[in-house]
């Protein structure tokens, strides 16, 4: 029984074996089949992979062509046969696939006229007018009526005998559409393709050539006619299949076959497949797409095929052989993989338990964390298990399960296009791959600002995050990992430091600036200035009498005054302060303009700004030098006094006057403008001595101040407006040098400082015609000269155009003449056309030393 029983089982595994056998016999069979015609098929695959590799080359070369041709007639200043014919006939000749090119003139009606003289001119077998073509046939009529021609005006020297000059481009209906998108979007466009005559297929490519312009215009348009087949290749590697070409129709969005195919491949015995293959080129941002076929037939496989399944079937006996074989031993192995399955799942209970200790480290280790530690999960909402931090930092309880847009980015809105591209990025990076957010996560916010109220205080706190994608095996992103820190504190310390740094630097170019000034003039400034800076800094905004101009007529004078000692002093941060305020609120000081509580409210803030900065050099002159003994200085000048033979009749008397401070020396203060005349004069392009001549002229101390603003003044202007520059000068034989010197006249009762130069004089026709025009005379006054010069001492009149930091603002003149007035001194000014000008300063007796040491008149 057991015997039959086997047979029975033998004869069924042999029927098994058989019937497999026949099965896969017949599969062998079809695997050879569509073996031999996927070889056919590859052999396509080649030759139209050699032809899609010509395809896109040769089209970037068109286009890298085309674009370079554009850019080249861009530049060219003018266009005409012989310019263009060198450029064009070059690319025609070089490129097959470039058939020809044509210019065609942008031309206004009003210039009509002149393009068909042009034209007329250029070809002489054209009749020289703009043309079209009539609606009801080819016939070329002249445009009457057209307000803007494109005019066929130029051609590749090649096909120039075909072409109509004076063509419009614009009359052809089918190219009009395409003609008026290139001029309205200034962008190449590619024409709908067309059979030419000897059969070809082509297309038309129009690139605007634009004028050199702000925004730029179209100069004219640029066609070129380019053959379809020439790129697509060798001829006889493209007769082994089928090409059609499938292009968007203008103003279609669907691509359309709209004419024959370029090749047909060749016949054979009984069709068994068919191979197909497609590419797509962008020409222009057009897509061209290329449909290649070929029929495969019977006659055209490998007749190995009957060899291939012979040998098919013996390897499926052997096959069956071996299976029947080895279905013994599979048995045997499959004991084996039981045991071994007892023993896998043996290590996957181990390696659980080792995850279960891992993960209670990373939960340890997340309780220890300063920083916020959030998973956002795919519906964008934060998992239960984060950082102990987060819920302090965030100041939010049980985070879990809420949506990170309505914590963590809870102040951010879409109206800020920085915060709409960081919520953007983030809505749609879950589901991405990881490419998507190497490209995107630029867009995300490392940094932000984020509110939140303790001790019922909000706070504004500075969050510095970082992300990290959470992939699955297939490389896409399933949730994302935020790691956020509270940088608050630090980016305060920051901040803290470089404020620290900064003043630490301004502190040091003060410091500077202070001791490579002369100290004379330091002291001095820093004195007269703090009174000044003071009295300023009393303005407020809630005086109305402040919006009267007349209180700010004195106020400008003192900020001028300033500003000019500053300089002298060389304290150019200081300087470079009052001339800013100066120019932010020049309206204050317009006749024009009204004045009212917020101009004056704004005044103040800049002063109080530039008191600041003032503040820290007054302190630091106050730390640095103690009180200045200006006896030493005066004693020296006694000393030369003496030196030069000059005797007073009291040299006791002298002596005492200067060491007691009551006198300075004049010549001591004229000196200390050289630095300044160099400075001035080299900012100017100008060469200029200051002639330092002695005139052992001493004046009592109050007048230091005063007259070193007033001289201050003068010297600028005679640089700025007086005298020429060096190439002025050669003009009217004067030296190259200009020249200032002083000099001064006595009487009884007073002397007269007079700053002269030797420039161009004061232009007094000049002068009246501004003070006119500013409404300071009458239009039909009649004044003489020394009229006419005082009207400079007017408060806000000069002559300069546009005010800089050395003249120009209109208040210097008034400003010395102001002060010197206190002392009962008189300026004014003396000029002579052509020869140079004076500033003259006329002071009272008893504000001179003179040998018989006057006694002081008390100065109101």
């Amino acid at each position: 029984m057991k015997s039959s029983a086997q047979k029975i089982r033998n004869r069924m595994q042999v029927m098994i074996v058989a019937l497999v056998l026949s099965i896969v016999g017949v599969m062998v069979s079809r695997f050879t089949y569509n073996y031999i015609v996927d070889i056919a098929k590859q052999d396509f695959v080649s030759d139209t992979a050699v032809v899609k590799e010509t395809l896109s080359t040769v089209t970037e070369r068109l286009v890298t062509t085309t674009r370079g041709l554009q850019r080249f007639i861009t530049l060219l200043p003018e266009l005409n046969p012989k310019n263009f014919s060198q450029v064009t006939d070059d690319v025609v000749s070089n490129y097959p696939f470039v058939f020809s090119i044509t210019y065609y003139a942008k031309v206004d009606q009003s210039e009509r006229r002149d393009y068909e003289i042009r034209i007329s001119d250029l070809y002489d077998d054209n009749q020289g007018f703009v043309a079209t073509s009539s609606d009801d046939s080819s016939e070329i009529v002249s445009a009457e009526t057209s307000d803007e021609y494109l005019v066929t005006y130029l051609s590749d020297s090649m096909h120039r005998d075909s072409v109509y000059f004076g063509w419009d481009l614009l009359s052809d209906k089918s190219q009009r559409p395409i003609v008026e998108n290139v001029l309205q979007n200034q962008k190449a466009e590619v024409s709908n393709p067309f059979l030419m005559e000897n059969g070809d297929t082509a297309v038309d490519v129009y690139l605007p050539i634009l004028k050199p312009s702000s925004p730029p215009q179209i100069r004219g348009i640029l066609g070129i006619t380019v053959l379809i087949p020439q790129l697509l290749g060798s001829d006889d590697l493209r007769k082994n299949f089928t090409t059609t070409v499938h292009v968007p129709l203008w103003g279609q969005a669907e691509k359309q076959n709209i004419f024959r195919s370029l090749d047909r491949s060749p016949e054979g015995i009984r069709q068994v497949d068919m191979a197909v293959s497609d590419v797509e080129v962008p020409i222009f941002d057009h897509g061209v797409l290329f449909h290649f076929e070929k029929d495969i037939y019977f006659s055209n496989l490998n007749y190995s095929l009957l060899i291939l399944v012979v040998l098919g079937s013996i390897l499926f006996v052997v096959l069956g052989i071996y299976l029947t074989i080895t279905n013994q031993r599979l048995k045997h192995s499959l004991l084996k993989i039981e045991a071994i399955n007892e023993g896998l799942e043996q290590t996957v209970q181990e390696r659980t338990k080792d995850l279960k200790a891992a993960h209670l480290e990373i939960e340890e280790m997340l309780d220890n964390l300063d920083g916020a530690v959030l998973v956002i999960q795919d519906d964008h909402t934060i998992a239960n298990r984060y950082s102990k931090a987060s819920e302090s930092i965030l100041n939010i309880d049980k985070l879990g399960g809420k949506s990170i847009f309505e914590t963590l980015f809870k102040d951010m809105t879409k109206e800020n296009e920085g915060h709409s591209k960081h919520l953007f990025t983030l809505e749609n990076i879950i589901g991405a791959d990881s490419f998507q957010f190497t490209i995107s996560q630029y867009d995300l916010k490392s940094e932000i600002s984020f509110k939140k109220v303790v001790d019922g205080v909000e706070q504004e706190r500075i969050f510095n995050i970082r992300y990290a994608p959470l992939l699955d095996d297939q490389g896409t992103i399933r949730r994302m990992l935020l790691v956020v820190t509270d940088v608050t504190d630090l980016l305060n310390l920051q901040r803290d430091l470089e404020q620290q740094q900064k003043a630490a630097g301004a502190r040091t170019e003060a410091i500077q600036e202070m001791l490579s000034a002369p100290r004379q003039v330091l002291d001095s400034f820093m004195v007269e200035s703090e009174q000044r800076s003071l009295e300023i800094l009393a303005i407020s905004p809630d005086d109305s009498s402040y919006q009267d101009r007349n209180k700010w007529i004195p106020i400008f004078r003192e900020l001028h005054t300033m500003k000019g000692g500053a300089r002298f002093a060389k304290l150019n941060v200081i300087s470079g302060h009052i001339h800013q305020i100066e120019s932010d609120h020049e309206a204050l000081n317009d006749p024009q303009t009204t004045i009212d509580k917020p101009a004056v409210e704004r005044f103040c803030q800049d002063f109080e700004e530039f008191h600041k900065v003032f503040l820290v050099y007054l302190n630091l002159y106050r730390e640095i030098f103690s009180s200045q003994d200006q006896s030493n200085q005066s004693l020296n000048s006694v000393l030369r006094w003496l030196r030069s033979g000059r005797e007073p009749e009291s040299v006791a008397d002298a002596l005492e006057a200067m060491q007691a401070g009551e006198f300075f020396s004049f010549d001591e203060l004229y000196a200390s403008f050289g630095s300044m005349v160099d400075d001035v004069a080299g900012a100017l392009s100008k060469s200029v001595t200051l002639n330092q001549e002695p005139q052992f002229l001493f004046l009592h101390q109050s007048l230091e101040a005063p007259l070193r603003d007033c001289m201050t003044h003068a010297i600028r202007n005679a640089l700025d407006h007086g005298l020429e520059t060096f190439e002025e000068r050669a003009l009217t034989n004067k030296r190259g040098m200009g020249q200032l010197w002083h000099s001064y006249e006595s009487s009884d009762s007073s002397i007269t400082l007079k700053l002269h130069d030797d420039g161009r004089g004061i232009n007094t026709k000049k002068v009246l015609s501004l003070a006119q025009e500013k409404g300071l005379v009458d239009s039909d006054a009649n004044l003489n000269d020394s009229e006419i010069l005082e009207l400079l001492f007017h408060s806000g009149f000069s002559t300069k155009q546009e005010a800089t930091d050395i003249s120009g603002r209109g208040v210097g003149l008034d400003a010395v003449r102001a002060s010197l007035e206190k002392f009962h001194c008189q300026v004014y000014l003396e000029s002579s056309p052509g020869k140079g000008s004076a500033t003259c300063i006329k002071i009272p007796m008893n504000l001179v030393y003179n040998k018989n040491h006057l006694p002081l008149q008390k100065i109101s």
